[in-house]
């Protein structure tokens, strides 16, 4: 074989690679453009889409947390019965028995049940403290849902939240902090708090269990509250007869005025 043609071949080898490069670049291209156009293609939620998958998703939220809330109860109550079953166990008295060899086989037994408890309350305690933390962690996941939902729809809630945070960490109350972030409420609790500023300093320096009672207590109003706000329907407006116009104009009353006139309809003042 001659010089030239060692050098021609070379040559062409590297033109097919240079020429199947834009090929492969061509086929990417394609299937991007393929991909991209499958996105478009992909229908807009609408509003009634976006309220069912609220719905749904808090219906998922409310099953996760009731089936965590029963493993977390079973959980506690298998480790109580353990801790019960170790206080009724109680070892032998070598002056209960004229027979020493019944003493050995019965305190042989005592050990040998004793072992047991130990091993499944040791058991039982990794398994509950799992379960806390799972259920922390989807408390936390449903928390972290009803903040985004609520920022959604109150652009002010962020705030709201540093605020009562501040309060409840400068007065310690974790376990405040632990009851609205659990409450169905929660998001509607802050921003109560952040407008009754007395009361949730008050309530943060009771003891634990009043604390949780007034949390509650607070649900309870803000439930009533939010189901008046929903079945409850405005009355038709009504103008007087005769006598001046000025209040009765609506067109020409502002919103301050107008709100005024509602709620004397509505609540008589």
């Amino acid at each position: 074989m001659s010089e030239q043609e060692a050098i021609v071949e070379p040559q062409d080898e590297v033109k097919e690679e240079i020429q199947e490069e834009p090929q492969e670049e061509t086929q990417e291209v394609q299937e991007e453009s393929k991909e991209e156009a499958k996105e478009e293609k992909k229908p807009k939620k609408t509003i009634d889409d976006r309220i069912k998958e609220i719905h749904r998703r808090t219906a998922e939220m409310r099953e996760t947390e009731r089936r965590a809330q029963e493993a977390h109860r079973q959980a506690q109550e298998a480790l109580q019965q353990l801790k019960e079953q170790q206080g009724q166990l109680k070892e032998p008295d070598i002056n209960d028995y004229d027979d020493d060899a019944k003493y050995k086989e019965d305190l042989s037994k005592f050990y040998q049940k004793q072992a047991e408890l130990n091993a499944q309350k040791t058991i039982q305690d990794r398994l509950y403290q799992n379960e806390v933390q799972k259920r922390q962690s989807e408390t936390m996941a449903n928390w972290e849902y009803k903040r985004t939902q609520e920022m959604e729809k109150n652009p002010e809630f962020e705030m709201n939240e540093m605020k009562l945070t501040r309060v409840l960490g400068h007065f310690r109350a974790n376990h405040l902090a632990q009851a609205i972030t659990e409450s169905e409420q929660g998001a509607q609790l802050v921003n109560y708090f952040a407008k009754h500023n007395d009361e949730v300093e008050k309530i943060a320096q009771l003891p634990p269990m009043s604390a949780i009672k007034e949390i509650g207590r607070l649900e309870a109003e803000l439930s009533r509250t939010k189901q008046k706000t929903i079945t409850s329907a405005p009355a038709p407006v009504t103008l007087e007869k005769g006598g001046g116009g000025a209040p009765n104009n609506l067109a020409n009353m502002n919103f301050k005025d107008f709100a005024a006139m509602r709620n004397k309809q509505e609540f008589g003042r």
